[in-house]
């Protein structure tokens, strides 16, 4: 019984202080974190249409769409990069290591 008071009086406090804990196991794992964000006029537009339960989530879920577009991006500047960095392979090369690759059981 004290170990469930000890739980519910840290996830209280830590949910106040911005984090959310989940326990399993005697142990707590964040799950979630709140920040303060500010947000222009016709971005905030948008957002009061979406009902107040299901901001959070989409707003998640826009975030984590545009980090991987970002990060697809700039692997793709990087592939770039290296492009023109590197000696040019010929087609008839590339099939040899493949068919190479195949042989050797790749």
């Amino acid at each position: 019984m004290l170990a469930l008071w000890i739980r519910t009086l840290c996830f209280n406090f830590d949910s106040v202080r911005g984090s959310v804990y989940t326990y399993t196991h005697d142990k707590a794992e964040a799950v979630s974190r709140r920040i303060n964000v500010i947000i222009d006029d016709d971005t905030w537009g948008l957002l009061e249409k979406i009902p107040s339960g299901e901001r959070s989530r989409t707003v998640n879920q826009a975030l984590r769409i545009w980090a991987q577009r970002r990060r697809r991006r700039d692997a793709v500047a990087d592939m770039d990069s290296l492009r023109t960095q590197l000696p040019k392979v010929s087609t008839a090369e590339v099939v040899r290591w493949i068919r190479e690759d195949r042989e050797h059981g790749h």
